[in-house]
């Protein structure tokens, strides 16, 4: 800051005026370097606080992201698990529908063995239709109505 010019009057009074703003002028300067120096320390903390938010918004953005990669590959697992267990259910399901088809072509081999006639699952249509009507007649015989022991009414 520029110096001010002293004063040099001889005057008393005024010689007092001059020392009177002298200090008032130096309270002053004190003053505003105090502001400086309060600013410059405003400004660092202020500098301080925004680099700490970035910190925080950068570390709460990977925290998102990483919860988010968690959740997919959680997904992802999920997915692989129940594909692997719906291959292993239906390599069951093979493994049982072949075991019961051999099971089956096993029971026909051993009725056609001891009947020593085709079956109704063998031959051609004309087999199958011939059995179709044995079994119609087998299971209409058994399905007869019963019959009913009450007498009829009687007309009057």
């Amino acid at each position: 800051m520029p110096s001010l010019p002293q004063c040099t009057s001889a005057a008393p009074d005024e010689e007092e005026l001059c020392d009177t703003l002298q200090e008032h002028i130096e309270r002053l300067e004190q003053r505003d370097l105090a502001s400086m120096r309060q600013g410059a320390v405003l400004r660092r903390k202020l500098e301080e606080l925004r680099e700490l938010r970035r910190d925080r918004h950068g570390a709460l953005q990977a925290a998102q992201r990483r919860a988010q990669e968690r959740r997919q590959a959680e997904e992802s697992e999920m997915a692989r698990r129940g594909e692997a267990a719906a291959r292993a259910l239906e390599a069951e399901f093979h493994g049982r529908w072949e075991a019961a088809r051999g099971r089956e072509e096993q029971l026909e081999e051993r009725l056609r063995a001891a009947s020593g006639r085709p079956t109704c699952r063998s031959g051609g249509a004309a087999a199958r239709s011939s059995c179709a009507a044995r079994t119609a007649g087998r299971t209409s015989a058994r399905q007869r109505p019963p019959r009913h022991r009450f007498p009829s009414p009687t007309r009057s």
